[in-house]
């Protein structure tokens, strides 16, 4: 899902063919980018032990945080934009929405033990994976074999992520997936 809504906002920022829309009191589409882009550092979990962190603690943090970025969004008047530039705004609204949609219904990292998969061995037929997929993941098929030095270093750095993740799977499923 990630990887669709990265790719959906580049291309409306792409079909742009005017400059943005602007005004005087920061509200215009440069304020679309900026919230953009203090919401995927926001969505993006902090570590934990190595891992990205899918604590009910780190949950309940975020989840009290979601207002404050959805009235930032509500209080852009986006009425007088392209087309492009509007559908930019509702895709940043439908990622919120999301978001909001996985903390008090699916909750991936309460429920479902495949949130925590981390090796990825081929490409998936979609843009992303299907189904919830977590912060670490790591696209085996993406890697040129044998690998080279550079290669080594980073594939080793994201597979040191795999016992601190599975770590925290054994505390955070405590879900009913039934």
């Amino acid at each position: 899902m990630r990887i669709r809504f990265i790719l959906a906002l580049f291309v409306g920022l792409s079909m742009t063919v005017h400059s943005p829309a602007k005004s005087i009191d920061g509200k215009g589409y440069d304020a679309l980018l900026t919230l953009f882009s203090d919401w995927r550092a926001f969505e993006q979990p902090p570590m934990r032990a190595g891992a990205p962190d899918y604590s009910a603690q780190r949950f309940a943090t975020a989840y009290a945080e979601l207002p404050n970025y959805q009235k930032r969004l509500q209080a852009i008047d986006h009425s007088a934009w392209s087309p492009a530039q509007q559908v930019d705004w509702a895709l940043v609204e439908a990622e919120m929405h999301g978001f909001d949609f996985n903390h008090r219904v699916l909750k991936p990292w309460v429920r479902d033990p495949a949130f925590y998969q981390t090796l990825f061995m081929q490409q998936s037929d979609v843009p992303a994976h299907e189904g919830p997929t977590n912060h670490a993941a790591l696209e085996v098929w993406q890697y040129a074999f044998p690998l080279n030095a550079d290669a080594q270093g980073k594939m080793a750095s994201e597979l040191s992520v795999i016992a601190p993740l599975f770590a925290q799977a054994r505390e955070n499923l405590t879900g009913n997936a039934r």
